[in-house]
């Protein structure tokens, strides 16, 4: 949920940059819009790749290689785009298959002071992943 002002039509403009076919951000399926706020929906995930790390405790050598590109890909994709990351952990990084298999970044953003009420031109927009 964003409110529907100037701070959460940036942050649809900021997601939106990502185009539909990105593959590498968790999308957003669909916005329901209501008097005060938006209301963003997103397919399910299959859990985030700190949990099944800790869960599994060893990964073979392959699959820690193919999560690792993955994430770096992820990364790579958002400064492609202008999107700058803050504060980047495993756990931003979700599956999107039931196999475990497919990576992608929730994509979350905060106001730097960390209050949507205050004018989004007058202060620095910064994008957490």
């Amino acid at each position: 949920m964003v409110p529907r002002n100037t701070c959460g039509l940036a942050y649809l403009a900021a997601h939106y940059r990502f185009g539909d076919c990105d593959q590498h951000v968790n999308p957003i399926s669909e916005v329901i819009i209501s008097p005060k706020s938006f209301y963003l929906i997103s397919p399910p995930t299959y859990g985030t790749v700190h949990a099944y790390v800790l869960g599994k405790k060893r990964l073979p050598e392959a699959e820690a290689a193919n999560l690792w590109k993955q994430m770096v890909c992820c990364v790579q994709d958002c400064h492609s785009k202008g999107i700058i990351i803050r504060d980047l952990k495993m756990g931003k990084f979700v599956f999107v298959d039931k196999e475990r298999w497919v990576l992608c970044l929730r994509f979350k953003i905060y106001l730097l002071s960390g209050f949507w009420s205050m004018d989004c031109h007058s202060i620095l927009l910064i994008f957490y992943l």
